[in-house]
């Protein structure tokens, strides 16, 4: 029998068609042997056919309506007695040492039949809370362009109006990190608050360890704020980097990567991408609306905290 949905209906309509055509005519030997089943399977199927109103749904396996369980006696007797005193497997070995055989979920219909069970006493489920983040948290990452090599998308978003700036390099370095942050200073028009990593190598590498006992990245920041690092394998806790890079990967990177598959020239794809960046962080911040900010884009949100308007520097991406 088979169990997979869409084999089960192939298989329905292989006994449609032969069904048909001994309504057609053919004799039930002729069918057999044209389709590769026994005789006696098309004479099954047929009556089977003709007794359902010629309906596709009465070739199903099993027809369709409710299930008819049958009762044992024996088992529910012994069940009343020896439950809950007795329960899985134990029920089982009990009740097989007084002479009564049967597989557990009889023996679990029975106990649900019997109005035996008591139902668990769940917890309430907790509303999810929505943490709120103060204006100036930025959440920094990085994401490679494709597999764990090759060109790498450093990313900065601001919690709150989600203005994210955006630039590739060809590799991750602390050196990287620096010039990434220097230009994050230049493109957002607000002073800088925390800024939260991962606590990556790009990130928290000391490029000379016997000098400093911090690393140059956390040096850094002391001039436009400080950095939080989030638990190890806790990426929920940078979510909205991470959720921008999703969105990066399906609605940027993956279609580019496909046109270029298609004009066979799959190794140029990354160059047209880096191309492209300036466009699509401006497409981020001025274009695309976000349900999280009532359907406004990041840069509506950060005027109307500001309560002025602001001028961003895409060139900052190349």
């Amino acid at each position: 029998m088979p169990t997979d949905r869409v084999a089960h209906r192939l298989v329905m309509r292989q006994r449609h068609t032969f069904c048909r055509a001994v309504a057609g005519g053919e004799s039930f030997r002729a069918v057999a042997r044209k389709y590769g089943v026994s005789e006696k399977t098309v004479r099954k199927w047929y009556r089977r056919w003709v007794g359902g109103r010629r309906s596709f749904h009465a070739l199903m396996n099993s027809r369709p309506g409710p299930r008819t369980t049958r009762a044992r006696a024996d088992v529910e007797a012994l069940v009343a007695e020896l439950f809950p005193r007795f329960k899985g497997v134990r029920l089982r070995r009990e009740m097989a040492k007084r002479g009564v055989h049967a597989p557990i979920s009889t023996i679990y219909r029975a106990i649900h039949r019997l109005k035996l069970a008591k139902p668990r006493k769940r917890k309430p489920r907790l509303e999810p809370r929505k943490m709120e983040l103060p204006f100036g948290y930025i959440q920094c990452d990085t994401l490679y362009l494709s597999g764990l090599a090759g060109p790498v998308q450093y990313t900065a978003i601001e919690a709150h109006t989600r203005l994210r700036f955006i630039r590739v390099y060809n590799g991750m370095s602390i050196f990287n990190s620096l010039d990434f942050l220097s230009r994050c200073f230049r493109f957002f028009p607000f002073t800088t608050l925390i800024w939260s990593t991962d606590g990556g190598s790009e990130f928290s590498s000391a490029a000379t360890p016997w000098v400093f006992n911090k690393s140059l990245f956390t040096q850094a920041l002391e001039y436009g704020g400080k950095e939080h690092r989030i638990f190890v394998g806790k990426p929920h806790l940078n979510g909205r980097v991470e959720r921008s890079h999703r969105a990066d990967r399906e609605e940027f990177y993956e279609i580019l990567q496909e046109r270029f598959r298609s004009e066979q020239q799959g190794d140029r794809w990354t160059e047209e991408a880096v191309r492209q960046v300036p466009e699509r962080c401006r497409y981020w911040n001025e274009e695309r609306e976000h349900q999280a900010l009532g359907w406004r884009t990041p840069k509506q949100a950060l005027e109307e905290i500001l309560g002025r308007p602001v001028e961003l520097d895409y060139s900052l991406c190349l």
